[in-house]
C-alpha cells in the first residue's frame, strides 16, 4: 500500500484546541500537491528523550508513506531523508535551529525506512 498523507493526532493544549484538547495535522508526501508542485513535509522523530527540546530529536523529510503486511501483521512505514542541525544551538538572529541534509560517504542523501509510530 502507498499513501500520499498520514493523519497525526496528538495532545497539544493551546488556544486552538483548548486546554485539554487533541490536535490533528496531516503529513504529506506527494509529487503534486493540489495540481501544483510537490509537497514533502518534514517531521521529528525521537532521538533521546533525556535530552531537552530539539537536542533530543531527529529531523527528517518524508519522501514516501507506505505499508505492508507480513505474516498477517500490518507495518505502516515512512521512507525519510535525514537532516542534521548546523551547530549546537539555535541561530542567534531567529532563535530557530538551522539544519542541513545528511549525506552518506558516497555523497548521496542519507535515507532510511522508519515505522510510522516513531514520528512525533
Amino acid at each position: 500500500y502507498s499513501y500520499s498523507s498520514a493523519a497525526a493526532t496528538f495532545f497539544a493544549p493551546s488556544e486552538l484546541c483548548g486546554t485539554g484538547g487533541m490536535y490533528h495535522q496531516r503529513i504529506h508526501a506527494t509529487p503534486s500537491w493540489q495540481n501544483g508542485p510537490p509537497r514533502y513535509d518534514c517531521v521529528f522523530a525521537e532521538k533521546n528523550p533525556d535530552l531537552p527540546g530539539f537536542q533530543g530529536l531527529y529531523v527528517a523529510q518524508v519522501i514516501s508513506l507506505f505499508a505492508f503486511r507480513y505474516w498477517n501483521v500490518y507495518y505502516p512505514c515512512v521512507f525519510v531523508r535525514w537532516f542534521t542541525p548546523i551547530g549546537n544551538e539555535p541561530c542567534p538572529n531567529t532563535g530557530m535551529w538551522m539544519i542541513e541534509a545528511e549525506y552518506d560517504d558516497g555523497g548521496d542523501y542519507l535515507v532510511d525506512v522508519i515505522h510510522l509510530d516513531s514520528i512525533l
